[in-house]
């Protein structure tokens, strides 16, 4: 009777045992999965504020271009060729054939008469490209003026093209930076020919104008910030995007997030798991650095790595760093600056300076240094001046131009010729 007692309680023992394993077991897995709701939750949380520092904004550059068209005027011009609407045709089909019209479009446009600038269809263009459009305009107008024996008017449009650039320059991201540079492009182009038959009136207000259009050029460092405000809105945007996602579709939107990687399903993995605000972080913190690098000289400053993050290692692959090109438009006023010091002395003493330095004050106060801290270089070759910036390498080639701007190591100078 006693081992029957005995075997029960050792029975119910053991069955308690197994039912406390079992319960231990099943709390664990609530917990577990609990654990990783949460963490899911937070991964995958999107913070409301994604600026919550954000200074004042800056300058639209849309609208102080816009704003600077209508203090200067619209482009005035005329065919350059008799109109027939065969080629009004052709060009019209050639410019709005384009999403976004190239400059040949633009000129076949301006050769037939068929449009002038300020008359672009607003609905399927891109603001910029207008304004492109519009500082070609001027580019043409200023062609125009000097074959018409009008040097101060041609060096007068060649600047609106200018300034328009310099006023696109501001809140703009890396592709329209590259479209304000164009924009000067478009100017510059014609400069040295407006220069070399300038006025002594026309040479001193052009001076003034260039030193404004100069410093209005939006430095490097608010390129970067301008970079970073939309690369967290437009990560923020597709965060939310994959969080809305049905549960299925969410793991090809990350396999296709990671498809550049050498391993696309662990780094699809990684980037499911990683916490969306840390992403953010991490971005705004990489942007900040580089934008601490783009306030030095070009040949001071350091290469920023990205940090080990999955988000912002996916984010920058393939980005295009900004680098000296971005200021190149600030290196060529300053040449322009010079060049019409050395034209306003001829105009007063009746020959070219020896050197910079030989520039009466009152048309050049100092000489002005490029991006590289190096003071603008300045000879005559053949009776003519050369002026010229050493560019990237910060050696004296001797006015050679610049071979590749867009290779590692350029060779040559930035140079400004008349």
């Amino acid at each position: 009777m006693a081992m029957d007692v005995a075997k029960r309680a050792g029975s119910k023992a053991r069955w308690r045992a197994v039912w406390m394993t079992l319960a231990a077991a099943v709390l664990t897995l609530v917990l577990v999965a609990i654990s990783v709701v949460a963490y899911w939750r937070y991964a995958t949380w999107v913070p409301p504020a994604v600026l919550p520092e954000e200074p004042a904004p800056s300058p639209n550059g849309y609208l102080l271009a816009e704003a600077a068209l209508r203090q200067l005027r619209p482009p005035h011009l005329e065919p350059l060729q008799r109109p027939t609407r065969r080629n009004q045709r052709d060009a019209r089909r050639q410019l709005l054939s384009h999403g976004r019209p190239t400059l040949e479009a633009v000129r076949r446009a301006l050769l037939h008469g068929w449009w002038r600038p300020r008359e672009l269809p607003r609905d399927g263009f891109p603001i910029p490209f207008e304004l492109l459009a519009c500082a070609h305009g001027y580019a043409v107008e200023s062609e125009m003026a000097g074959e018409a024996g009008d040097p101060d008017r041609a060096l007068d449009c060649a600047l609106d093209a200018m300034q328009l650039g310099a006023k696109l320059s501001h809140g703009a991201d890396g592709d329209v930076r590259r479209i304000a540079t164009m924009c000067h492009d478009s100017g510059y182009r014609g400069a040295p020919s407006a220069v070399a038959a300038a006025s002594p009136t026309a040479t001193s207000a052009a001076l003034e104008r260039v030193r404004g259009i100069r410093s209005e050029w939006a430095p490097l460092s608010a390129l970067v910030e301008n970079q970073r405000q939309h690369s967290l809105r437009a990560m923020s945007a597709r965060f939310r995007y994959l969080q809305a996602l049905p549960a299925g579709q969410q793991w090809d939107a990350y396999r296709l997030e990671a498809w550049e990687a050498p391993d696309p399903t662990s780094e699809a993995l990684r980037l499911a798991l990683s916490p969306r605000s840390r992403a953010l972080e991490s971005v705004s913190r990489h942007f900040r650095d580089l934008a601490l690098e783009a306030d030095k000289p070009p040949h001071q400053r350091n290469s920023v790595p990205v940090p080990d993050e999955p988000w912002t290692r996916a984010w920058f692959t393939g980005a295009r760093r900004p680098g000296w090109d971005e200021q190149r438009a600030t290196v060529e006023l300053t040449l322009l600056e010079a060049a019409l010091a050395v034209r306003a002395h001829r105009l007063e003493r009746g020959g070219y300076p020896r050197r910079l330095t030989g520039i009466d004050r009152k048309w050049l106060p100092s000489v002005p240094l490029d991006l590289w801290e190096q003071p603008i270089a300045y000879r005559l070759r053949n009776g003519r001046p050369v002026i010229y910036s050493l560019g990237p390498n910060r050696r004296d080639d001797g006015g050679v131009p610049l071979d590749n701007p867009q290779s590692r190591h350029p060779s040559g100078d930035l140079v400004f010729t008349y």
